[in-house]
């Protein structure tokens, strides 16, 4: 019998111990598997990083054209705090025009603008005073806005932080409520998970987790949130591995990032760098001691504890949160006293924001998708800085969205019938300054601005007179055209009768009236004159590519482009006559800052130097006598604005076009409906640029003479030069050199020569 017992035993170790070999193997084999999970992830890229896009920084230097309220709103938006005495990096405060600012360091590709103390005044919308203490600067940028970010599907969003980079603040109240025992532990905490049994045996419910800061981490990186024994198994075999195989403090360094921290619709806001502005609109180094314990608050539950949907709860975890801080000696009690009187500081709204200029963001898009792989874009953390001026493009949507509202209420036009487009440009560089696709703010949709293919109406005319100029032997600015009525024969039988907008015909007037008033029938006659090839020809150096036919309606503005193909219309007729293509984006850099593409500057002559000058000559006529003249109610003369409106049949567009200084602005109104909207040029789209203009600021027009421009006193009915001693008033025009007139008026008026009207002149230089 003991014979017999003495064998089962041996054949129950013996199975046993077969049992424990194959479950060790077993064991040793899914831990390499696991092994190797953990090192593929945790070495390679951990993260994709969405591509940053930053609008441009702004400049300073004396005499930077930067107003007070435009740098007050800049630092708004960058996040920089208010206070009476700015001692942190982030922090300015005001008096008057006179600002003192704590400034940010930030590394640019080509440079690193380091922290400054900045003392700077204002005067007359310029930078009076730029110090840095004792020290003048001569320029200085600030740190750029962030506008958008162009995510994976995923959608996960992130700021990485270095861990010795982090404010130890954080780490130590971090550790303090959710892992005292991190630098002691190997992954596991048995401590931890006994402890937690306990408190919630105690207090009858599930009130405390025993997982680690470890283990945490292998749930979200690694792991899917299900509630199993297998995953349970995993999480804990998996933190062995990583405690194991890298060291304590390169873990919390990818908790700190990983660590999820709410939810911006579909955006993922994970780690403590991107909850600081998401929540702050700070950088996690620049947050105060309740903000570290906000955020520390929320690791419980990011989505129960939002401190934009449940104020008194997320407060409530908060001063727990400082509680233990306090006892675990993290801070002192006077800290702890403050702290606790602190509101929660949470900003009403993300200044980070998907989508925050969508009709612009379109335009950045479309140009990366012809350069990189939308991999790259979402995953690579690249750099986009691009030319938009946030302040500038606040104001531009805000006065589309007002400017069409009051113009439906005035007109008796039906709410949200009008549809409109607003596009700013730098005319010497082509870099767009603000965009506007349609009339509602941050609405994601058809955007007009790039995609609505309207006629241009009279917009096309100063290229039609600009193709004449550049025959200086048979045209000048008081050469006569013919407004008589016109006939045009389109194909057999068929005939198109062009009429001015009065209906009314005058029979020979100058070229400078004819543009300056926008007279159709002499506009024709003499774009039929020049060929209607010769205007095409025209328009395609302008960097105008797309292809049109060629009708005689197309010298009425039967021609129909985008708002931004208008706007690069105009930038080369602003430009001297030389045309770049428009840009959104001035830089590229990877995730290092070094810089993987600059868009330089493309430039090439389009058209004559002088006869644009001229051009822009007559167009400042149609501000100060002509179609756009309602503008001398609201604006100076000596502001000497440039511009042109646009009107197409049956009143469905309304456009217009002004040029000043160092600034280019298109606006287009219409429906998308392509009915009637009841408004012309000067009575739409001009109020629109008008309302903007008186919000954003003007700066004059200067006109570049060039040397081959003369200038001579003339006789404006005749257009000969006058003579000083007849009592006919003259006026100083500009020609171009070797084609000005050389015959001199007689001193007695000719029959044909009505005084009164000679006395009416449409310029003003």
């Amino acid at each position: 019998m003991a014979k017999q017992k003495t064998k089962k035993k041996f054949f129950f170790l013996k199975w046993f111990f077969s049992l424990f070999l194959i479950f060790s193997f077993s064991l040793t084999l899914y831990s390499f598997h696991l092994a190797k999970e953990v090192r593929i992830k945790f070495e390679g890229k951990r993260w994709s990083l969405p591509a940053r896009v930053y609008a441009k920084p702004l400049e300073l230097y004396i005499g930077a054209p930067v107003s007070a309220q435009q740098f007050a709103d800049e630092l708004k938006r960058i996040g920089y705090k208010k206070v009476k005495h700015p001692k942190k990096a982030g922090e300015w405060s005001q008096s008057q025009s006179h600002f003192l600012v704590a400034t940010r360091r930030f590394e640019f590709s080509d440079g690193i603008e380091i922290e400054h103390s900045l003392d700077i005044r204002f005067s007359q919308n310029k930078v009076s005073q730029l110090r840095d203490g004792n020290k003048t600067l001569d320029l200085m940028r600030l740190e750029p806005v962030l506008i958008d970010s162009i995510h994976a599907d995923t959608h996960e969003d992130r700021v990485l932080i270095q861990f010795k980079k982090t404010p130890s603040l954080l780490i130590k109240g971090l550790l303090a409520v959710e892992d005292r025992r991190f630098y002691q532990h190997h992954g596991v905490s048995p401590l931890a998970i006994v402890r937690a049994i306990m408190t919630n045996i105690i207090k009858g419910k599930a009130v405390q987790g025993g997982s680690t800061l470890t283990q945490q981490l292998v749930k979200n990186f690694y792991l899917t949130p299900e509630r199993s024994l297998k995953r349970k198994l995993n999480e804990a075999l998996m933190s062995i591995i990583l405690e194991i195989r890298y060291e304590k403090n390169d873990i919390l360094e990818a908790y700190l990032n990983e660590i999820f921290l709410g939810q911006d619709g579909g955006r993922a806001i994970h780690g403590f760098g991107l909850a600081a502005k998401y929540y702050f609109n700070r950088p996690l180094q620049e947050l105060e001691i309740h903000q570290y314990a906000t955020l520390i608050g929320m690791v419980k539950g990011a989505s129960w504890f939002n401190p934009r949907k449940h104020l008194e709860r997320v407060k409530a975890r908060r001063d727990t949160v400082l509680k233990v801080m306090l006892n675990q000696q993290v801070i002192n009690n006077k800290s702890y006293q403050t702290a606790l009187k602190q509101s929660l500081t949470i900003v009403k709204k993300s200044q980070i924001q998907l989508a925050k200029y969508p009709a612009f963001m379109q335009l950045v898009k479309r140009q990366l998708a012809n350069e990189y792989k939308a991999k790259d874009l979402n995953t690579e953390g690249l750099k986009i800085f691009t030319t938009l001026d946030p302040w500038r493009q606040e104001i531009a949507q805000a006065t589309v969205t007002n400017s069409l509202k009051r113009l439906e209420q005035q007109r008796q036009i039906k709410t949200n019938d009008l549809q409109g487009a607003l596009i700013s440009i730098n005319p010497q560089t082509g870099n767009i300054l603000a965009l506007v696709g349609e009339r509602h703010r941050n609405r994601i949709g058809f955007n007009r601005a790039l995609d609505a293919i309207r006629p241009i109406g009279s917009l096309v005319k100063p290229f039609i007179y600009l193709s004449a100029l550049e025959k200086p032997e048979k045209y000048h600015i008081f050469s006569l055209l013919d407004d008589s009525p016109l006939s045009v024969e389109l194909s057999k039988g068929r005939y198109w009768e062009p009429l001015n907008y009065n209906k009314k015909n005058q029979g020979q007037v100058t070229l400078i009236s004819a543009l300056s008033k926008s007279l159709n029938i002499p506009t024709v006659r003499l774009g039929l004159e020049l060929g209607l090839k010769t205007i095409q020809q025209q328009i395609i150096k302008f960097n105008i590519k797309r292809p049109f036919e060629l009708y005689p309606s197309m010298l009425l503005g039967a021609l129909s482009l985008s708002p931004l193909e208008v706007a690069q219309l105009y930038q080369g007729l602003a430009n001297e006559g030389f045309s770049t293509p428009l840009k959104s984006i001035i830089q590229v850099t990877d995730s290092q800052n070094h810089e993987l593409q600059r868009y330089p500057l493309i430039v090439q002559q389009a058209a004559s130097t002088e006869a644009v000058y001229l051009v822009n000559r007559i167009l400042q006529t149609v501000v100060s006598s002509g179609t756009a003249r309602r503008l001398n109610q609201t604006f100076s003369k000596s502001l000497k604005i440039a511009a042109k409106t646009g009107t197409t049949n049956d009143l469905k567009d309304s456009w217009f076009a002004a040029i000043t200084g160092g600034q280019v602005d298109i606006v287009w109104i219409g429906n998308d409906q392509n009915k009637p909207t009841k408004l012309t040029g000067s009575s739409g789209a001009l109020i629109v640029w008008r309302n903007y203009m008186q919000q954003g600021g003007i700066r004059a027009l200067e006109l570049f003479e060039p040397e081959n421009i003369v200038t001579v006193d003339i006789e404006t009915t005749s257009g000969l030069l006058n003579n000083p001693d007849c009592l006919l008033k003259g006026i100083q025009t500009p020609y171009i050199k070797g084609y000005e007139p050389v015959d001199m008026i007689a001193c007695e008026i000719p029959e044909n020569i009505d005084v009164k009207k000679q006395k009416k002149t449409f310029l003003w230089w």
